[in-house]
């Protein structure tokens, strides 16, 4: 319209429009260089977080001389194609912008390294496969459904679509409003379930699409995993680990110590026996360790009001052991942490991944005795005497 009226106009006035078309195209320039950044942003969130992933050390499992690396990578993955696409990510995600469903690709990969929302994963997902969505969607419900009672149990994914993914946990808002420095607590749980989120959507990506939007998602899951080895641990050095291991130690120790020297002694006396060694071993704890006061009192109580009740001594040291879970959330986090993880596990089995997620797992296993058992429904302890 401008140019016609450009055209049509007198001469008197050429000056004038000429004017309003220069300013109608130094707003065309102007949106157009804004409509490109905004491309632009959009293609470089992989490479603007693969700089960040880098600088925090999520990718230091790409360096075999790192101390800090979790695991060896196995032969089904090729090395140098993930550090390849980490030191040319842009190349990289230009090729996947032209192959088949590149568009769709880079949706998904973006919703995964920007941290969105599970909802906009899942979307991204679905655009580009709906069973590559089911099955993110399967993980992720499963998680949930651990982690909750039967009574809130979940089918689809609509009831945790605003839960964002995270790859640090320090970014977690949950972990923003909660002391770290007791680290074994919900927002550090919260974190390890947010990372394994972001984990499961990565690892899933090796199923689908080009070259580089495997290695884009190899990349992504172990991250990921990092992540919650990261979180792994800190935990151990927690005062809630630290307690938990104690009062463990110390109820194995005590009951094995009674079993073995007071043979003589009839079932009840031993139950009796076991109470008082560990009545005195759990209060010299408390005066060594303060911070343990509140849940080692309360299991002090518990049997002091029960010292009469128990037949035998395994009835007197699972008592004990329960007593201590009910009163403590200990084992709801735990619950998570491990439905957590064996979501990753499962779908990282037939990646490259496969080995770093096992080795994980394994220092998961020896950090909790063999005679301590962990299910759906909690922890159990076994005693063989």
């Amino acid at each position: 319209m401008k140019k016609f009226f450009f055209y049509k106009i007198i001469a008197g006035i050429v000056v004038m429009c000429f004017t309003c078309v220069s300013c109608n195209i130094q707003n065309i320039i102007y949106y157009e260089e804004l409509k490109n950044e905004n491309s632009y942003n959009e293609k470089n969130i992989i490479s603007t977080k693969i700089k960040a992933f880098k600088e925090k050390g999520l990718l230091d499992f790409l360096d075999e001389t790192s101390s800090s690396r979790m695991c060896s990578l196995t032969e089904t993955m090729n090395r140098d194609e993930l550090i390849y696409f980490v030191e040319n990510t842009d190349e990289c995600i230009q090729e996947i912008q032209l192959s088949e469903n590149g568009t769709e690709s880079l949706n998904v990969l973006n919703a995964i390294y920007s941290e969105s929302s599970i909802g906009e994963v899942y979307d991204a997902m679905y655009d580009l496969s709906p069973e590559l969505a089911f099955e993110y969607e399967k993980s992720l419900v499963e998680i949930h459904n651990m982690n909750t009672s039967s009574s809130r149990a979940i089918t689809g994914i609509e009831s945790i679509r605003d839960i964002h993914i995270s790859f640090d946990y320090t970014n977690n808002p949950i972990a923003k409003a909660v002391d770290l420095s007791e680290s074994y607590n919900w927002g550090t749980v919260s974190g390890y379930i947010a990372a394994s989120a972001g984990a499961i959507a990565g690892l899933l990506m090796w199923r689908f699409g080009v070259l580089w939007v495997k290695v884009a998602g190899l990349i992504a899951g172990g991250v990921g995993v990092t992540a919650m080895s990261i979180i792994f641990i800190v935990w151990q050095n927690s005062p809630d680990w630290k307690i938990f291991q104690t009062l463990c130690v110390a109820i194995i120790d005590t009951a094995t110590n009674v079993s073995k020297l007071f043979t003589t002694f009839s079932d009840k006396e031993k139950a009796n026996k076991f109470l008082e060694e560990l009545t005195k071993k759990l209060k010299e704890y408390v005066k060594t360790t303060p911070e343990a006061a509140s849940q080692i009192n309360s299991l002090l109580s518990f049997i002091d009001s029960n010292y009469l009740k128990f037949r035998n001594l395994e009835e007197a040291s699972t008592a004990c052991f329960n007593h201590y879970n009910g009163d403590t959330e200990f084992v709801a986090k735990s619950i998570s942490v491990v439905a957590s993880t064996s979501a990753v596990a499962a779908v990282a089995y037939l990646t490259g991944f496969a080995a770093m997620v096992q080795g994980w797992i394994a220092s998961l296993t020896n950090l909790i005795p063999e005679w301590l058992i962990l299910s759906e429904s909690g922890f159990a302890i076994s005693l063989v005497f």
